[in-house]
């Protein structure tokens, strides 16, 4: 299991719907053999968040590393257009 740690509560406790549905969606690509490596942030209710890969992910560190840099860069265009 990845590393757990904690955050503020930042949104209220409940099933997120799109969640559910993505997670779905990726179980059914890994299932297909289209999804080969993951590497996630998950944010949980009350208890802060888990960070893990799995995969071709944990044997191809700098590339996750690389992408993880687009993923930072898509958060501050976000945050940047609040």
């Amino acid at each position: 299991m990845g590393e757990i740690g904690k955050v503020f509560h930042v949104v209220p406790p409940q099933t997120s719907v799109e969640t559910v549905q993505a997670l779905e969606g990726l179980l059914a690509d890994a299932k297909a053999g289209r999804l080969i490596g993951f590497a996630w942030i998950g944010l949980r209710n009350g208890l802060g968040y888990e960070i893990d890969l799995v995969g071709v992910a944990q044997s191809t560190p700098v590339f996750v590393r690389g992408l993880a840099r687009v993923l930072d860069d898509q958060l501050a265009k976000i945050i940047g257009s609040r």
